[in-house]
């Protein structure tokens, strides 16, 4: 009786079918044994405690494709095409049909991915440093509602509803301290910037209730950077700066009854409403 295959990253990857009698090093699917640990797992691979089969002597086509420094041709996000290049540097949105390579600058295509994903099976692969190899050990996700990606080591459960929320709730704070603040220990600079960015901490403590969640991290990991947030989110005093600007700018408009000057301008209130 032959062993049971599986889908994996790896196979979804490579695209090469294998029935063969031996289990993988690396993701446990079937091979044939054409390809030895000894040769494919290099002395610099220290994730041996996660592999799904420590004891095989053997490893498939598709991690050896998967782990590949020179692979031949990958496509981007925005359909560049690139060659000889190593598999670990990229963000990988897997299917059955194609693989699609991405990288921090193709972040909106990954972030549209995760709110809107493909038919599964699919896998969401997220590099953040580009020298680990997580290709093979990502999850394969089958619904599209609630599953798993893998960011650098972090497994990672996403519910778009949720994921969605933490979004509109990190961008305000993502403009006022960056990306990599909001999910770092908050400390007394961080409530003064914020502070003075807003005039108030209340994007702060709604997100503080969040901010530990691993789903917390994933949407700061996926959110628009600084300076795309200060778009829609300015500085409380450049707001005020800008309002008198345009009140100093603004013609006076004489009174019709009495010929007196008047400012015909509004209160200025300023107002950042979350979803």
């Amino acid at each position: 009786m032959g062993l049971t295959n599986y889908i994996t990253a790896s196979s979804l990857f490579g695209g090469f079918s294998d029935e063969g009698d031996k289990r993988c090093y690396y993701c446990g699917a079937c091979c044939s044994g054409n390809f030895t640990a000894k040769k494919y797992v290099k002395p610099t691979f220290t994730n041996r405690d996660i592999v799904k089969f420590p004891s095989s002597q053997f490893v498939c086509k598709n991690c050896v494709d998967s782990m590949e420094s020179k692979y031949p041709k990958i496509k981007l996000a925005d359909g560049e095409e690139r060659e000889n290049q190593r598999v670990r540097q990229y963000c990988w949105v897997l299917t059955k049909d194609e693989k699609i390579a991405a990288t921090k600058a193709h972040i909106s295509f990954l972030r549209d991915t995760i709110l809107n994903p493909p038919e599964p099976p699919f896998v969401i692969c997220l590099a953040d440093s580009g020298q680990k190899q997580i290709l093979f050990r990502a999850p394969v996700a089958m619904d599209r509602d609630v599953f798993d990606v893998i960011l650098e080591d972090d497994y990672i459960s996403v519910d778009r509803e949720e994921l969605k929320q933490l979004l509109d709730l990190c961008k305000p704070l993502v403009a006022a301290i960056g990306k990599v603040a909001i999910i770092s220990d908050f400390t007394m600079s961080t409530y003064i910037k914020v502070e003075e960015y807003f005039g108030s901490l209340d994007y702060l403590e709604k997100w503080e209730k969040h901010k530990n969640k691993p789903l917390a991290k994933l949407a700061a990991w996926l959110s628009v950077n600084q300076k795309e947030a200060q778009v829609e989110y300015q500085n409380i005093k450049r707001k005020k700066i800008q309002t008198k600007n345009s009140r100093v700018s603004r013609p006076k408009e004489t009174d019709s009854r009495n010929g007196s000057q008047c400012d015909d301008v509004g209160s200025g209130q300023l107002c950042f409403d979350l979803a």
